[in-house]
C-alpha cells in the first residue's frame, strides 16, 4: 500500500510542479487507478486552467470549451453570462430579426431576452408603418398580438378603413362647393 501513495505524491509533485492542464490530466490517469489523494484537487486545477484561458480568450468558443470540458464547472454561471453577452452583442451588430431570434433560441430567458422580444416586435412594427395598408398592420398584430405597437396598429387600420369614407366625403364637398359657385356666377349674371 505505501508504493501507491509513494506513487500518488511523486505524480502530485510532478504536476504541480508543471502546472498544467496536460499534467493534471496525467495525474488523475494514474490517480484513477490508485485513488489518488489529490484527485479533486487536480479537477479543481484543471477547471481553473480551463477558465483563465477562457476568460483571457474573451471569445465565444473559449466559454464554451469551459462549459465542456471544466471538470468542476466552478465558474458554470459567470460561463453562461459571459456567453450570453457575446450572443447579444453579436444579435445588437447584425441588428436583423434573425438575429435577434437567434439569440432567443439560445438564451430564452437570457439577461436580455426581454429587450430582443420588444427589438423584433419594433422591426416588425416599423416594416408594417412604412407599408401603411391594412393588410401589414393586420399582419403586425397576428404576430403580436399583445404587441408594444397594437394600439397604433389598431388606430392605422381603422383609419385606413375610413380613408375611402372620408375621401368619398371630401369629392362630395367639393361637387357641391363647384355647383354652388356655379349657380352663384349663372345667377349674378356674370
Amino acid at each position: 500500500m505505501h508504493i501507491f501513495k509513494f506513487i500518488d505524491e511523486s505524480l502530485w509533485r510532478q504536476a504541480e510542479a508543471d502546472d498544467s492542464i496536460d499534467a493534471y490530466y496525467k495525474y488523475l490517469d494514474v490517480a484513477n487507478m490508485i485513488t489518488g489523494s489529490y484527485m479533486e484537487e487536480a479537477s479543481s486545477k484543471i477547471d481553473e486552467h480551463l477558465w483563465r484561458g477562457a476568460v483571457l480568450r474573451g471569445v465565444l468558443d473559449g466559454y464554451e470549451e469551459y462549459l465542456m470540458l471544466g471538470p468542476t464547472k466552478k465558474h458554470e454561471h459567470e460561463a453562461r453570462e459571459a456567453i450570453d453577452e457575446i450572443d447579444w452583442s453579436t444579435a445588437i451588430s447584425e441588428n436583423t430579426i434573425d438575429a435577434y431570434l437567434s439569440y432567443l433560441k439560445k438564451h430564452h430567458e437570457g439577461k436580455h431576452a426581454r429587450e430582443a422580444r420588444e427589438t423584433i416586435d419594433d422591426i416588425y412594427w416599423r416594416v408594417a408603418r412604412s407599408e401603411h395598408t391594412v393588410e401589414a398592420y393586420g399582419h403586425y398584430l397576428s404576430l403580436f398580438s399583445n404587441g408594444r405597437h397594437r394600439a397604433e396598429a389598431l388606430q392605422a387600420i381603422a383609419a385606413l378603413k375610413r380613408a375611402p369614407y372620408i375621401r368619398f366625403l371630401l369629392f362630395i364637398i367639393a361637387i357641391i362647393v363647384t355647383l354652388l359657385t356655379a349657380n352663384y356666377y349663372l345667377n349674378s349674371g356674370r
